[in-house]
This record gives C-alpha cells, sequence and structure tokens, in this order.
C-alpha cells in the first residue's frame, strides 16, 4: 500500500511540475496566442508570480504601478556628461500622480561605467541586470539617461523592460537645435514611455502623449505646441481600466 501511495505521489507531483513548467513557457515564450495573453493577464496581477517567473516586457508590472499606495521608487540614473532636464522631478512627479494616484519617491545617481556613443539592446539589457533586485511589491521606476540607441539612433526613448525606461539625450539634441522644444520632447518621451509601461498602447490621436508620432518623429512635428504631454480620455479611460 504504501508503494502505491508514494507512487501516485510521485505522479501527481510530476504532473503539477509538467504543468507548471508549462504554463511558464507558454507565458514567457508564447506571446502570440489568445491562451497566453489571457493567462499572462492574470499572472502578472501577482507581484509574487510576476517575480517567480520573472515576466519581464513593457506592461508587465501594470497592475503593481497602479495598485500599490505606498510611494513609488523611481531612480535616475545619469552620466556627468548626458544629465537630465533640470525639470525631471517636476515631470515625474506630475505624471506618476496623475497616472496611479501614488507619489514618486526619487533618487538621483550618478553612472561610473564608461560612457558609450551608442548602445545596443544588449548593452541596455545588461545595465538593467546591473539594477538587479530593486524590484519589490510596490514596483520601481528606473529612468536611465544615455547617448544614443545603435539600432534606431532617431529614437529619443525606449522600453524594453517592466520598469526601466532609457532616454537617449544626443537623439533629443539631433532633433532641435531649440531648448524649449528639447526639453518638451524630452518631457513626451518619459512620459510615452512610462504609458507602455502601463500597458499601453498607441493611438491615433497625434496630440495625444500615446501618439506613434512621439516614438517615431519626423519634422513636422517639431513645432513645440504640436509635441503631446498630456493623455488623452482615451489613454486614461485604459488606466482607470487597468485599476479597475
Amino acid at each position: 500500500m504504501g508503494k502505491v501511495l508514494k507512487t501516485i505521489f510521485l505522479i501527481v507531483l510530476f504532473i503539477s511540475l509538467a504543468s507548471s513548467a508549462g504554463i511558464i513557457w507558454i507565458v514567457k515564450f508564447d506571446n502570440n496566442s489568445f491562451y497566453s495573453y489571457e493567462l499572462k493577464k492574470q499572472i502578472i496581477k501577482s507581484p509574487t508570480l510576476l517575480r517567480l517567473i520573472n515576466l519581464n516586457e513593457p506592461g508587465d508590472a501594470r497592475y503593481i504601478y497602479v495598485s500599490a499606495k505606498n510611494p513609488l521608487p523611481v531612480y535616475v540614473y545619469y552620466f556627468e556628461d548626458v544629465k537630465p532636464n533640470e525639470n525631471i522631478a517636476g515631470w515625474i512627479d506630475s505624471f506618476i500622480e496623475m497616472t496611479t494616484g501614488r507619489v514618486a519617491n526619487i533618487s538621483l545617481e550618478v553612472l561610473s561605467m564608461p560612457l558609450k556613443k551608442e548602445y545596443g539592446d544588449s548593452d541596455l539589457n545588461k545595465i538593467h541586470n546591473s539594477f538587479g533586485g530593486k524590484f519589490s511589491r510596490e514596483g520601481v521606476l528606473n529612468i536611465v539617461y544615455l547617448t544614443k540607441h545603435a539600432e534606431k539612433s532617431s529614437h529619443a526613448g525606449i522600453a524594453l523592460h517592466r520598469d526601466t525606461i532609457f532616454i537617449f539625450k544626443d537623439s533629443l539634441k539631433d532633433l532641435s537645435d531649440s531648448k524649449q522644444v528639447r526639453d518638451r520632447l524630452e518631457e513626451s518621451t518619459l512620459m510615452h514611455e512610462w504609458g507602455h509601461l502601463l500597458g499601453l498602447e498607441h493611438v491615433d490621436d497625434p496630440t495625444c502623449i500615446m501618439s506613434e508620432k512621439v516614438e517615431v518623429i519626423d519634422a513636422h512635428f517639431l513645432g513645440e505646441r504640436q509635441i503631446p504631454t498630456e493623455f488623452c480620455w482615451e489613454t486614461l479611460r485604459e488606466i482607470e481600466k487597468i485599476k479597475n
């Protein structure tokens, strides 16, 4: 009898482990199926499961960002030669409060690693991994100021992970000679990439912060008044859906 129970236990354990492994594989690597999408949407509601499975794409921390009540830790990393705008703290306070209702606890840290002329995705992954361990039940937001993106040199910013925004200052400088325009572009890019971390998609409205024009900027979009710095009703409605 004891051998039978032991065999049954081992079979059940094997099936459980195989099922868990199958679920993890589907969620992490099968991004195109409806089943994977719906399963992932439920898993990312749990901070424990999110960290355990290590889901790490933009939007994966959306429920943590909007549901936690404690101040959101925000780390701004930069080089002495590549600094954020002097108004960055005010920008962060504003868009964090606007979208989540939370207070931002902002820390600025100078990077000690060598500065490169441009950064590929593999470089960005290494930088992100160097932050390891800071993600908590309340989440965390990293903002990293670099020079240029190697693969997409015209992009002013990019989000590749659940908790990190990369801003490319040299690309901002190349887009306009006007400091006012560059400042507004920097703010707009920060807000746009933050929208992606909240799981927001692009919209057609060119006056909305989630317009694709913020990510793929053309010459007709560089008038200061044409650069959006507001979340439109469509994106705010999507954020409310996530909160509820």
